[in-house]
């Protein structure tokens, strides 16, 4: 949903409390680094959790903070 160098807002299928770490694989796409799609490896915490209740899913809305990442080959 959003991300940034800090944080990131995701839909998620699986509802975790907050301070739960979590692990996160992230494409960059090429276009944003003008060479091959890269994989952001990060490890977070999941920070607050919002309920989103819509007629086409009743997933947890999860903010986590990004505490530490690194960029992958795989």
């Amino acid at each position: 949903m959003n991300i940034s160098r800090s944080g990131v807002l995701f839909l998620s299928c699986i509802d975790l409390p907050p301070e739960t770490i979590i692990v996160m694989k992230i494409m960059l796409p090429f276009e944003l680094l003008d060479k091959s799609a890269t994989i952001v490896c990060c490890w977070g915490q999941v920070v607050r959790k919002d309920a989103v209740l819509t007629e086409k899913c009743d997933c947890p809305v999860l903010a986590a903070a990004i505490l530490r990442y690194r960029f992958s080959d795989d």
